[in-house]
């Protein structure tokens, strides 16, 4: 009975070992016989079924038999799409796979582990907006499109437990901004521990030398949307994406933006500590790929705030829509903080062989006033840029900082399209007054203004500008210009149109009077205030140039104040920066007056003021001492002062307040100078 006993255990374990050993028996062979490079074939051919693009493994495959096979290819490439370059999309140094043996026999393809050694992966959006990372073909799409028979066959499904990225390369340019950008010695694991749960991704990467971490979750694809929480962190600034593709929301922070330059390839505004909250979704249900939409918009900093909605399509032309709000913002500091430009490139050096051809002697232009004496600027103006962008901005500003003062409201459309901007209308509250204004320029070089500022007060809006109080009241203003050039200069020469300025019954201070004058004929004397400060009554002052082909005729110029009146005429020539005035003022000294006829010539840089003795000017030449018939004018009463007049035409025709006539307390009641003395000071 224990020998039989024994005898069955003998049998027992023979079978054991068979079933044991013939696997591993099998395994063995199948290990020392078996070529794995016999499935290359197949293995490209799935994969350009899967996406129609070429392939191609120029390395050897290699197997490692196991319960968890590991699988090695080498020298992987995957062809581009028609029509992009270079050849190849992506290429791979090397492919290590590890796959669970098991679960094939349900049809469950699962790799635990994937490592994709050194990629290199070129992703591109040509002019037409196609890109080269969408695997869909004709033949799939009308496939997809066909309703499929019900099969009866369990579906072979796909799972990736773990997958990393050594050492890879990703590059990206799109052909119709111009925007590019390659990310270098990419570190990448992606993980997945619940089949159902989202997987975690852990990038680390240089964008040219500049380092970048991307961190979070990608979710589960269901019913069409994938929930994602990435958090993307560079330069010390974070942005944290969160949502279900294809709409997110965008929340973030940066401490500098010009830190983020090395990122963006271009120098950035020194903005900082700026953080910004939007909701982020493609275009009319399109693609990332073709635009943006920026829903909730809100940037703020130290410099302001600003709220909104936008849209950037990226067709070229770039075009935005947007409906923005902006509060506290502070150009100057804004303006402040850009970039400098960049210095031009020095000339190529010459090699040690060649040699210098002498230059031909190229005669320097001449003109009647010297480039290098303009005040006017002869540096282009960055028209050419506007037919890169086409734009609707609807725009309102509220208390917007002017030097210590602010702009309580700023309103206007601007209208961007085929290289033409309309800012129309363009409305402002300034500190005084409100104004209204259009303007237009194009990449022509066309320009042109209107402005209206019917009431204007002078002191709120000076100091508005940290300018000193020289002038109270309140001043008229109107222009209508238009010209064409490419440069401030250019357009200039080339203006046409009118301006006037216009104000009655306002304050001047005394210095700045005696300023001005001095500046006309120092060499006359006509006023002396005692070097009293204070202020002067100012009757009227009224200002109207006719524009033709940058030469300003001066139709109207009055300066009427309590001690002195200056009238004339004359053309200002912008072009050439040059003066050609004849001025009349009037010194009223005591119940007398003294008129001595002024010619300014000369550049806006260098103007000359010389005494003409001989006259010359409308109304009373030469010299008036006493009342001499002229007892009207000196005293400032009546319709001989012309203020009425010359306020009319500074108007252009419009109603407007007149000044009243000065009373005698304001002539003074100083005894006249003599009149040798007044000569020796005319004559010297």
């Amino acid at each position: 009975m224990a020998e039989q006993k024994r005898h069955r255990l003998r049998i027992a374990l023979i079978v054991l070992a068979i079933v044991l050993g013939a696997p591993i028996v099998g395994a063995a062979v199948v290990a020392t016989t078996f070529d794995a490079n016999r499935l290359k074939p197949r293995i490209i051919s799935a994969i350009r079924t899967a996406t129609h693009r070429d392939v191609t493994i120029d390395g050897p495959i290699r197997l490692g038999l196991s319960l968890r096979p590991v699988l090695e290819v080498d020298d992987v490439k995957l062809g581009n799409a028609p029509g992009f370059l270079p050849a190849s999309m992506a290429t791979l140094e090397r492919l290590d796979l590890r796959l669970a043996l098991l679960p094939l026999l349900e049809r469950h393809i699962e790799i635990e582990h994937l490592d994709l050694v050194h990629p290199t992966i070129t992703l591109q959006i040509d002019a037409q907006g196609r890109d080269n990372w969408h695997f869909d073909h004709p033949v799939a799409r009308a496939q997809a499109a066909t309703p499929a028979t019900p099969s009866t066959t369990q579906r072979t499904t796909l799972r990736i437990d773990t997958m990393t990225v050594t050492d890879g390369a990703i590059s990206f340019a799109d052909a119709r901004t111009g925007a590019s950008f390659a990310m270098n010695a990419v570190q990448l694991t992606a993980m997945q521990g619940d089949p159902d749960g989202p997987i975690h991704l852990d990038l680390n990467g240089n964008e040219q030398a500049f380092p970048l971490a991307v961190a979070g979750d990608i979710g589960r694809p269901h019913d069409g949307f994938m929930p994602i929480d990435l958090t993307v962190k560079a330069a010390g600034g974070s942005m944290t994406v969160r949502g279900s593709a294809p709409g997110f929301t965008a929340n973030g922070s940066i401490p500098d933006v010009a830190a983020l330059s090395p990122l963006a390839g271009a120098g950035l505004p020194a903005w900082r500590d700026v953080s910004f909250h939007a909701d982020l979704a493609p275009p009319n249900g399109e693609t990332y790929a073709s635009g943006i939409v920026l829903g909730g918009l809100h940037l703020s900093s130290p410099l302001g705030a600003l709220i909104g909605n936008a849209t950037v399509s990226f067709a070229p032309p770039i075009a935005v829509r947007a409906t923005l709000q902006g509060n506290n913002l502070d150009p100057a500091a804004l303006i402040a903080a850009l970039p400098s430009p960049a210095a031009p490139a020095p000339p190529p050096a010459r090699g040690p062989t060649a040699t210098a051809l002498p230059s031909p002697a190229i005669p320097a232009p001449v003109s009647s006033a010297s480039t290098t004496a303009r005040l006017i600027s002869d540096r282009p103006l960055p028209f050419g840029s506007l037919p890169r962008v086409d734009a609707d901005l609807r725009l309102t500003l509220h208390d917007t900082k002017v030097g210590s003062g602010t702009v309580s409201t700023i309103a206007t459309h601007a209208v961007l399209h085929t290289g033409r901007l309309v800012l129309d209308p363009l409305a402002a509250d300034l500190p005084g007054g409100h104004v209204d204004a259009s303007a237009m320029a194009d990449a022509a070089g066309a320009v042109a203004l209107t402005l209206r500022a019917p009431s204007l007060s002078i002191q709120p809006f000076l100091a508005g500008f940290d300018q000193p109080d020289g002038v109270l009241g309140s001043v008229a203003v109107r222009a209508d210009l238009h010209g064409a050039g490419m440069t401030p200069h250019a357009l200039a020469a080339g203006l046409d149109g009118s301006i006037g300025l216009a104000l009655a019954d306002g304050e001047i201070d005394n210095r700045l009077l005696v300023a001005l004058l001095s500046r006309l004929a120092p060499e006359a004397g006509l006023l002396d205030l005692d070097g009293k400060a204070g202020r002067s009554l100012l009757r009227c002052v009224a200002l109207r140039a006719d524009i033709s082909h940058g030469a300003a005729d001066l139709r109207a110029l009055l300066l009427d104040t309590a001690p002195f009146r200056l009238t004339g005429g004359g053309t200002v020539d912008l072009g050439q920066e040059t003066l050609a005035l004849h001025l009349l003022p009037l010194a009223r000294i005591g119940g007398s007056g003294l008129s001595v006829p002024v010619d300014v010539r000369g550049t806006f840089r260098a103007p000359r003021a010389v005494v003409n003795a001989t006259g010359g000017g409308k109304g009373l030449g030469g010299l008036v001492i006493g009342a001499l018939g002229a007892d009207r004018l000196i005293a400032g009463a009546g319709e001989a002062d012309g203020c009425a007049e010359q306020l009319q035409l500074a108007r252009f025709g419009d109603s407007g307040p007149v000044p009243a006539a000065l009373p005698a307390s304001a002539v003074g009641k100083r005894p006249p100078m003599n009149v040798n003395n007044l000569l020796k000071q005319l004559l010297r």
